[in-house]
């Protein structure tokens, strides 16, 4: 009667085992999977990074050329008008000239500001990246496969103790 007894805890200590084994395993798994996550967290950072500086240069490029175009209209301006005589220093030759120049600034002016603003949210989800990346290493860093482990067995133990003390209790060891 005594070894039939001891069957149930054999395979409540084995269940305690194996459980211990999966909760150490499956820490090792999140930690390993919120250590990927942040490096994925990290490229975006870099990524959004690489994108801010395009859009600042890519607005300096369209700026350039905004003025280029503006300057361009102004010179065919400038010929038509003394083409067809008038004085280009006064009245509305000189008005149009003017608007023509403030205008194409406007615009240049328009196109940094916007590449600024696109940097700036690129910026942002660089911050928040970076952010992200930090809580989930963090994260990461609190998980011990090992502590899971031992918990998990511990509990089992606890189980397993439980048991043998019912079956004691009950005269199956006598």
């Amino acid at each position: 009667m005594c070894w039939m007894a001891a069957i149930p805890l054999a395979i409540s200590a084995v269940g305690a085992i194996s459980s211990s084994q999966a909760a150490s395993s499956q820490t090792a798994a999140t930690q390993q999977a919120e250590n990927m996550q942040a490096q994925t967290q990290q490229n975006n950072a870099t990524i959004a990074n690489w994108d801010a500086e395009d859009a600042i240069t890519q607005g300096a490029l369209k700026a350039q050329q905004s003025m280029q175009n503006t300057a361009s209209l102004a010179s065919t301006q400038r010929a038509t008008m003394a083409a067809n005589g008038l004085d280009l220093t006064q009245g509305t030759p000189a008005n149009i000239l003017a608007s023509t120049k403030y205008q194409g600034e406007l615009d240049a002016n328009t196109i940094q500001a916007n590449a600024a603003r696109q940097a700036w949210g690129y910026a942002n989800q660089a911050v928040n990246a970076t952010n992200n990346a930090q809580i989930l290493t963090s994260s990461a860093n609190q998980l011990s496969s090992s502590r899971a482990g031992f918990t998990s067995l511990l509990g089992g133990a606890g189980s397993v103790a439980s048991n043998w003390y019912g079956l004691s209790k009950q005269g199956a060891f006598n």
